[in-house]
């Protein structure tokens, strides 16, 4: 999992939302006029699989981070990519006496480290 992965979560979330917002005009609109069921059918369809693929990508990014095996790592991670808090709440919520930069720097040592340990994963298995 890459910082950038991990950083789309928030749009994710959105991307669901809006897919949801469009899905109940469609509906609420095809039972204002039943001669629109036909032609809404396809939108329908092609956002109802946007929202799936959105909702398996935020899966994995959660996932990802439940599967961190350091409390303290997981509570950084959930508070800056999945509530997207800045650094600098997060390393308040964290408590301790560290600063925003620092709680920064230990994510991104922590995801380097696991991008290592997953290709090295990979080598092996190859």
């Amino acid at each position: 999992m890459q910082k950038e992965d991990l950083k789309e979560f928030i749009f994710l979330k959105r991307e669901v939302q809006q897919c949801d917002s469009e899905l109940k005009l469609l509906k609420r609109a095809a039972l204002e006029d039943s001669c629109l069921i036909r032609k809404i059918y396809p939108l329908e369809q092609r956002l109802l699989k946007l929202k799936a693929s959105a909702l398996k990508k935020a899966d994995e990014i959660v996932e990802y981070i439940e599967q961190c095996p350091e409390s303290y790592m997981r509570q950084i991670l959930t508070l800056r990519y999945l509530k997207g808090f800045s650094w600098e709440k997060v390393a308040f919520k964290t408590g301790g006496r560290n600063k925003g930069d620092t709680i920064r720097k230990m994510a991104e040592r922590y995801i380097q480290k696991s991008i290592k340990s997953a290709q090295a994963k990979k080598q092996e298995g190859a």
